[in-house]
């Protein structure tokens, strides 16, 4: 099952059926609770957001595990130019007869301005000890090796910047393009 999120509200989300379940959200405001009830439920959440001039973003995900033997993959990616701005709150919650549960939360943010700001906070409640819990979470700007091997090898700055934001924002694509189309 494939789903795009694309309202500014709250949306609540129970998966009580096995199998695969995919959502992506681009540039929108919302609180979003995913409540996996059953086992052998796969849940996998993608976020794009491309901030310019004075946008403001707000994105609050929850995964609930209330069963065993359950996964759930988010990883949500911000692309900040001019004064935009971008907050991340992402929390785990395993209860505690969710045993072999698998889960991670990644956040990345790549900041094109010096007025561009990001704020990830990525949260774990976890109960249960047979489970594989992980949460990762970056802010940068453009790396300057990259730029300067790119530069080097004839590419112009303009094109490589492109390039690399292209790279940043491909691996989100190649998740959810084939439910695009």
């Amino acid at each position: 099952m494939f789903q795009k999120i694309t309202d500014n509200t709250i949306h609540n989300y129970e998966i009580s059926t096995p199998g695969e379940h995919i959502f992506y959200i681009a540039n929108i405001t919302a609180n979003i609770t995913f409540t996996i009830t059953t086992k052998q439920a796969y849940v996998s959440v993608y976020g794009l957001y491309d901030g310019a001039h004075d946008d403001h973003y707000t994105l609050n995900i929850t995964h609930r595990h209330e069963a065993a033997e359950s996964k759930s993959t988010t990883l949500i990616k911000s692309i900040l130019q001019d004064r935009s701005f971008f907050h991340f709150t992402g929390k785990i919650h395993i209860a505690k007869e969710a045993q072999h549960v698998h889960a991670e939360l990644t956040n990345h943010n790549l900041i094109l301005s010096d007025h561009a700001h990001a704020i990830s906070m990525p949260q774990l409640e976890v109960h249960p000890h047979e489970v594989t819990c992980m949460h990762r979470s970056s802010t940068k700007p453009l790396d300057p090796d990259q730029m300067a091997y790119l530069t080097t090898r004839g590419i112009t700055e303009t094109a490589a910047r492109d390039l690399l934001i292209t790279a940043f924002r491909d691996e989100i694509k190649k998740h959810v393009q084939p439910y695009c189309i």
